[in-house]
């Protein structure tokens, strides 16, 4: 029969006829990424490269342009536009998980999508457009209290931006005073909504306090000038949401957040003059140095996550806050500059995300969420140092697994008291990633705890996400298994 006289890398390695076509019969009909190795005559006694060469009429080749290259013979890294778009996928646990799926098997990879993002408590919200009163008439003092008593037991130790003090004089000027107060009201419903969330009361309480605050954060946007309030309150939402709703429109507020810090400057030291604003409003200088690091955090991990660009703000100048006990600890001021080092703007060689990695391996948070915060910036690193094809020490591989021990011991105490913070869901599936990533066996061992964590948060919480992530796992761990099978059928075909 008539062969091809060169045929292409996925025919080659899968056995199959392969016409010379670019794509080639068998890459179309089965959707693999069609492309050909060519090996260049020596030159100067230089030794030859391998290039690959993908067709552009390829569907898979158009979908590798979203998704990191699928391909493991990248070696280096270049200072360019792909390297740049290669750290915003290695960013992105999303990504990675397609381009896993993608390596195992073409045609039966999950799709790009963001599994696990949070634990999805509110697939269903309650319709709440018919309602047009405020606060004062869905709560009362005491409630409000002890919804804010569990917003500062739940919330505030890991993001602590509010002062209670303050909020307190809120409750007691709204309800005993009657001092109505819109802005204000935005804050109370915001902390209203987290107490109902973390106090686990499915209510139609909840929903209400989320759209009174909605409602009035976004007619805010119409204001010439912005506070100090409408940022706390747009971070409270930006919280809630990244709690319970989509990728999408947690992002899209977690931008508004930043630019209504923008619009407050609450970004620049009061020591800066800057003509095109109007003057900055008095504030400690203490509380706006933890708004806009936490908001700045948010913004980071989210657009990180999405794989979308974060909100820079030209000339912040705004110094890190103070650490203390109540919601800024050390750690918490090490993750936000672990974070800012991750950004995709630089790239990083190996030996920077080496040191990193230990830096990160060496925080030591005691609240449970922080502690998932540092799994989830460890697993970020080893797929900044997998992404380009660096060698990574086994000292470091060490690391990464410890830190991935931490967290399923951490998960596993959470789930006991169905915690919703999202990396309860989000942590064990990026885990199960890593670890079929690392191919060892090592890694291989710890996959049954890894799964086996998923299915507890799955039976304990009940939704739609978190089955759809249990369910993604186990197809991506069959997807190895039979790859693995494979390379031991050709094995045995040698003996």
């Amino acid at each position: 029969r008539k062969r091809a006289k060169l045929a292409c890398a996925p025919c080659k390695s899968r056995k199959r006829r392969c016409d010379g076509q670019s794509p080639c019969t068998t890459c179309t009909e089965f959707e693999y990424d069609c492309y050909y190795e060519h090996h260049p005559r020596k030159k100067n006694g230089a030794m030859a490269q391998t290039t690959m060469v993908p067709s552009p009429q390829s569907p898979a080749a158009m979908l590798a342009a979203s998704v990191d290259d699928v391909r493991p013979e990248r070696n280096s890294i270049f200072d360019g536009p792909a390297s740049h778009l290669q750290s915003i996928e290695a960013n992105s646990g999303a990504a990675f998980t397609r381009s896993l799926g993608l390596r195992m098997d073409s045609m039966e990879a999950p799709r790009l999508h963001m599994f696990a993002w949070n634990l999805g408590l509110r697939d269903e919200p309650i319709k709440t457009s018919s309602f047009r009163g405020s606060i004062v008439d869905i709560l009362s003092s005491q409630e409000m209290s002890e919804l804010a008593s569990v917003y500062f037991a739940e919330v505030h130790p890991v993001y602590g931006f509010v002062d209670r003090v303050s909020v307190e004089s809120m409750i007691t000027s709204r309800w005993t005073l009657d001092l109505r107060s819109e802005i204000s009201d935005t804050i109370l419903c915001g902390i209203g909504a987290l107490g109902c969330l973390f106090s686990h009361k499915r209510s139609h309480l909840e929903a209400q306090l989320v759209h009174i605050a909605r409602m009035m954060l976004e007619h805010s946007t119409n204001f010439p000038n912005q506070s100090v309030q409408h940022v706390i309150g747009w971070l409270l939402r930006v919280i809630y949401l990244r709690l319970t709703a989509s990728p999408h429109a947690t992002w899209m507020a977690s931008c508004t957040l930043m630019h209504t810090i923008e619009a407050t400057r609450l970004h620049l030291e009061p020591s800066i003059e800057f003509v095109l604003s109007h003057p900055i409003e008095v504030c400690d200088p203490e509380l706006r140095r933890r708004l806009y690091t936490v908001a700045y955090l948010f913004n980071t991990w989210i657009s990180y996550d999405n794989g979308r660009s974060r909100v820079d703000l030209h000339g912040a100048s705004c110094s890190s806050p103070t650490a203390d006990s109540s919601g800024c600890s050390t750690d918490f001021l090490d993750i936000c500059q672990l974070s800012k080092f991750l950004g995709p703007a630089k790239i990083r060689d190996s030996s920077e995300l080496e040191k990193a990695l230990s830096r990160a391996y060496l925080l030591a948070p005691t609240h449970p969420m922080l502690k998932l915060v540092k799994c989830n910036i460890v697993l970020c690193i080893y797929r900044r140092l997998r992404a380009p094809g660096f060698a990574i020490p086994t000292r470091s591989l060490e690391q990464i697994l410890s830190v991935i021990d931490m967290g399923l011991t951490t998960i596993e105490q959470m789930i006991q008291t169905k915690s919703p913070w999202w990396h309860v869901s989000n942590v064990p599936f990026q885990i199960v990633c890593t670890l079929l990533a690392m191919d060892t066996s090592k890694s291989v061992s710890r996959l049954q705890r890894s799964l086996r964590a998923l299915h507890s948060v799955y039976q304990t919480y009940g939704t739609n996400v978190t089955e759809e992530s249990y369910t993604t796992a186990r197809v991506l761990v069959r997807l190895h298994r039979r790859q693995k099978q494979e390379d031991l059928a050709m094995l045995d075909e040698c003996l």
